[in-house]
């Protein structure tokens, strides 16, 4: 078993195989690309040899599935499902020697309704939540050469026992400080609802056993092999242990104390041959040896568009997903340049940058794009709604005009699928 695994997500697909990983920030990769990044003739749309054949780094089994999205032929990896319990999920380390356990990736605070804290409960912050939903309280995060998430305990959602209230009338709730029980208070000027939790045994969950792989060229991987038939690489090291990661340019390094540094040279394929795509890393082993897919920029979600910039899947008005532009740095503000208060002006993220670099997505009331617009200086007049309607009003932000519009349907389509 590898010595360190580093989880963050991962996933690409293609003739079968997709490389993939746990938890959602960076793509598990490594090692000095072998050609630059980007322009024609650099990436090629063929892996070769047989390593697909040998490895599905994340195949869905019987009751775990990869979802993931598709758009122009080209898969993209978004979440491990327990479709058993219907609940997004991500494994954690048990005790030694144990099995893996994937639990919900929605997490909760723990809260109790007794002094002696035996009685779990929760605020209940997202008022979307609903009973019966499964949650999982816990770390989230990892120091050092922690390979997995740390265990988390798992509950479902039971019944409201207070309702919202202000913070004069207060309901009763502790938690644990170290060993002590003392009275919780939630992070919020008015108290949420509480609703118990049902605590539920990891023997309920899917599991899986983690093993090692030499993938050649200096890498090896992390695979979950579920007990359903689940095969899911959930990281990247070296021979030695020391784990590599993707970096948010799209660069791989191994992920040392001290930041990134030189790792195990890879190859990198272009998937797809129309705009959307996505860029593989594969391991580079000698011998004549085929290399093994080990990786994948973007991370999952995103897919990257002809220029080589991020898009990502976006509930359209019209009912569909667009994969729309991420970096857009323009966003509605509360503020009008007419006397009626139908246009809409928009504030910039990022004060002082050319307003040509800059784009806005444009929303329809429901919070649906219906496009994605440029933008332009604007020093006109102001207006905002208040209980006298709409009235001049000046503002102290940066504010934008909507130019040139890019509407919905020329952006690619995106469809929700099973890896």
């Amino acid at each position: 078993m590898a010595a360190s695994l580093i989880a963050m997500g991962i996933v690409a697909r293609s003739r079968g195989w997709v490389a993939s990983a746990i938890c959602g920030v960076f793509m598990v990769g490594c090692g000095g690309v072998t050609e630059p990044r980007g322009g024609e003739g650099v990436l090629t749309n063929d892996p070769g040899g047989d390593a697909s054949d040998r490895f599905a780094l994340a195949k869905s089994g019987q009751r775990v599935l990869a979802l993931g999205y598709v758009s122009e032929g080209v898969e993209q990896f978004r979440t491990l499902h327990d479709g058993q319990l219907d609940f997004d999920c991500e494994f954690v380390k048990g005790e030694p020697g144990a099995d893996l356990h994937c639990v919900p990736k929605q997490q909760t605070s723990l809260i109790f309704l007794d002094a002696s804290c035996s009685q779990p409960a929760t605020w209940i912050m997202d008022r979307a939540q609903g009973v019966g939903e499964w949650v999982s309280v816990g770390l989230a995060y990892r120091q050092g050469s922690e390979v997995m998430l740390p265990h988390r305990d798992v509950f479902e959602l039971g019944e409201e026992v207070y309702p919202e209230s202000d913070l004069s009338e207060g309901s009763q709730v502790y938690e644990l400080q170290g060993t002590s029980c003392t009275r919780a208070w939630p992070p919020a000027k008015s108290l949420p609802a509480v609703n118990r939790l049902i605590a539920h045994s990891d023997t309920e969950l899917a599991t899986a056993k983690l093993l090692d792989v030499d993938a050649g060229g200096g890498l090896h991987l992390s695979r979950l092999i579920g007990a359903d038939g689940l095969e899911f690489t959930a990281a990247v090291t070296t021979a030695d242990g020391v784990a590599c990661a993707v970096q948010p340019s799209g660069e791989f390094a191994t992920m040392t104390g001290n930041g990134p540094a030189a790792a195990p040279a890879t190859q990198r394929v272009r998937l797809g041959v129309a705009a959307v795509h996505v860029e593989l890393i594969s391991s580079l082993p000698s011998g004549g040896r085929a290399g093994v897919p080990v990786a994948q920029y973007p991370a999952e979600t995103d897919f990257l568009d002809d220029a080589g910039d991020l898009c990502r899947p976006t509930p359209a008005v019209d009912g569909t997903l667009r994969c729309a532009a991420v970096v857009l740095g323009a966003y509605q503000s509360d503020r009008w340049s007419d006397a009626a208060c139908t246009q809409r002006l928009y504030y910039s993220d990022y004060p002082g940058t050319d307003f040509t670099m800059l784009h806005a997505p444009v929303r329809a009331s429901d919070g649906s794009l219906t496009a994605v617009a440029t933008v332009k200086g604007y020093d006109g007049p102001t207006y905002a709604i208040d209980s006298d309607g709409c009235v001049p009003r000046e503002s102290g932000a940066t504010l934008v005009q909507l130019d040139q519009r890019i509407d919905i349907s020329a952006m690619p389509e995106v469809f929700e699928t099973t890896l």
